[in-house]
This record gives C-alpha cells, structure tokens and sequence, in this order.
C-alpha cells in the first residue's frame, strides 16, 4: 500500500504518531475524508478505461480540492513543449490569483509549492509508453526545471494515476527512490472495512499530501514536511542505533543458540561445528535484515499479489501478534522457519509467478550455509532435533 524510501514505512505507521499534527487530525475526520473519496473513487471504477482529463476530472482535481489545494492547470517552466507539466499547486487562493495574473507562466513557479503530472486511471508509471519517458521521469524532469525556477519555492512534484500517489522531493538522496507512494483505493478499501493499519496509512496520506503540509509557517518558515523528512532521518538514526544494539547483543547469540539446538549434526565439541554455527547464524541475520530492509523500501515486490503471501512481513506480523496475544506455539510444528527457508530458496532462485527476479548475490545460496538446511533437522520419531526456530 505504500512505496518509495523518502521515508520509511516504520516512521510512516509509528513516527507520525509523535507529531502534533498527527494527534490534531481525529478518528471522525480521517473517517469522513476517507468516506468521501472512497465515493469519488467508485465513481471512477464504474467508468470503462477512462482517459487522462477524465481521470483529471473525476477524481484527481476533486481530490485535490478536499486536500485543500489551489490549482493552475499546465504551467510551462521554460524547457519546452514536453516539459509543460499538467498542474500547478498552491497553498492560498491568493498566491493562485496572483499567479494568475502573471503573464509569463514560468514566474508563476515563485508562488507555486508543488508541481504535478497527471496519469490516466491505472497508468503505468515506471513504464513508458513508447512515446517517450515514464510518467516518473517526466516528474523527475518537472521538478528538475521547475526548482531553480521558482527561486526554491517548489520542491515537490506530485505524480499520480488515480491510484498510486506519489509525492517527490527535490532534495532526496535518491531521485529515482526519492517519493513516498501510496495506493489510495487499498486504504480506502481497509478504511471502509474499519482496519486500523490502513486507517493510519490514510491519516498519514493526508498529513503529507494535503495542503497544510507545505505550508512554510512553521519555525524557521519551515513546512510540516520539512520538519516530517528531518524527524524522519533523526528516527531512522535512532531506530538504526537501537537496532544495531539489538541485533547483535540480543538476537545474534540467541540465533546462534537455537541453530545449534535444532541442528541434527550439532557436535558442540568441535571448534569447525562451532564456527560453522556462527557464520550459519550470521547469514541467516544477513537474510532477514535484507529482506525486512527490502520489503520496507520496495526493493522485493511487496505489492504483487503473488509476493505478499509470501512476504517476511506477513510472517513478522503473525510473529508479533502471537507474541502479544500470548498465543501458544508449537513444540514440534515449524511453520514460520519453513515459510522463510521457502522465501529465501524464492530469491535466490527468482519465481516469476512471485514478480520475484533471481537475486544470485550469494547470501540466499543454500551452499552458503549448508546448517541452515538441516535446521530444524528431524528425528527418527519426527520430532525437531532441538527447539524449532518458530
């Protein structure tokens, strides 16, 4: 439901909560915005294959509207006639008049905030159309001509099919990677149905994308996402720090422990078994921060259908309901263990029935650790060598 590294899905879902404005929106009004662009949504589904203005007029403007935006439509910034981006986005009425007014459209980028590219419903938007660019190079391309021509005043460049809403910043690390994406229907869909996860995607939907959001009338005249992105890096440093802590202090001997308990071949006697345990233990970490690192940034196919049912995320999720519901685990099942051994096989080997393309880097080689293979091993009565991993 989410894509894009300008910031992660763990801040998205738990570092917003810490912020003001978070805490300003309340439950009925994320419900009602939700509603209600869940009504604009279905009226774009009932149309067959609608085209980019229809798409635009549907559902695009509308929704700008509720998000508070001020619009001028197609905009040139000077580079020409395949740079004329589809609208110009301002944060008051009276900036718009005013650009408005202006003859020369390449200085109404000076009062504008974001600049944005339209899509048909569904377009693709990292696979061009054989006319040109994807519709993500072109917005990559808008926000390039119109930052500098805007004095700085632009630094966002919204793209979106209906569907997918993507929100660029200039001054990412990543230009290609530099958005945080989000499939609206999917929320819309979770709101409706009252699921607390895809409510709290929607809520931060709307503190990013809607009006307020760039509005520089914070400390320092900085925005709200101004303050979003550099709370996000301060958070990520954080949670890399405690998760460096964690990870090796409290999980990697615990891994090392249990590999050794459910290794049918243990010979804890022998310092090759013993090293041999550690390294398996240190490829297995490697997976999992891959994988959880992956899925987080996009990286894996999170949003393919195939992918999903398979996803670590899923087995996280189940890992920590069971935790704080304090549901019983097995003594002998290895359902989760076995669901990970069958994700790794599917990376290193790629499934295109999973939208999954080989990995072939080494670290999901089933040669790279041969323990991990036997583990957990099994007995002649069938139980687990030592205590299953899950």
């Amino acid at each position: 439901m989410i894509a894009g590294s300008l910031l992660t899905e763990f801040f998205l879902r738990e570092g917003l909560r810490e912020t003001p404005e978070w805490r300003a929106l309340d439950a009925a009004q994320v419900a009602q915005e939700a509603g209600a662009l869940h009504f604009l949504w279905q009226g774009l589904t009932a149309m067959a294959r609608p085209n980019e203005a229809t798409t635009e007029q549907a559902f695009i403007r509308p929704v700008f509207d509720r998000l508070g935006w001020h619009h001028l439509p197609q905009q040139a910034a000077g580079g020409g006639r395949r740079d004329i981006p589809d609208a110009l986005l301002f944060t008051s009425r009276a900036s718009r008049d005013q650009a408005a007014a202006l003859r020369d459209p390449t200085d109404r980028y000076r009062l504008a905030a974001v600049v944005v590219e339209n899509e048909a419903r569904d377009t693709p938007l990292d696979r061009g159309s054989g006319k040109g660019g994807t519709p993500a190079s072109q917005i990559l391309r808008y926000l390039a001509l119109a930052e500098p021509a805007s004095g700085g005043a632009v630094r966002c460049g919204l793209l979106t099919n209906g569907r997918i809403w993507r929100l660029y910043y200039h001054g990412a690390r990543s230009r290609a990677e530099g958005f945080v994406g989000f499939d609206l229907p999917a929320l819309l869909d979770g709101a409706a149905k009252g699921e607390a996860g895809a409510l709290d995607l929607f809520r931060a939907f709307l503190l990013l994308f809607r009006r307020d959001a760039h509005d520089r009338t914070g400390p320092g005249g900085l925005s709200f996402l101004d303050a979003a992105l550099a709370e996000g890096r301060r958070y990520e440093q954080r949670i890399t720090a405690a998760l460096s802590e964690a990870v090796f202090d409290r999980v990697f001997p615990r891994l090392v422990s249990a590999l050794a308990q459910a290794d049918p071949q243990a010979r804890p006697a022998d310092p090759r078994w013993r090293a041999e345990a550690r390294e398996a233990a240190l490829i297995l970490l490697y997976r999992l921060l891959f994988i959880l690192y992956a899925e987080d940034r996009d990286l894996l196919p999170v949003r393919h259908a195939g992918y999903a049912a398979y996803a670590l995320r899923r087995l996280r999720l189940q890992a920590a309901e069971a935790r704080d519901q304090a549901h019983p685990l097995s003594a002998t099942l290895t359902r989760w263990w076995d669901d990970l051994a069958a994700l790794c096989r599917a990376i290193d080997a790629g499934d295109a029935s999973l939208g999954l393309p080989p990995y072939n880097g080494g670290l999901f080689s089933a040669s790279a650790a041969p323990l991990l293979a036997r583990a957990p091993g099994r007995r002649e009565d069938g139980r687990t060598a030592g205590r299953p991993l899950a």
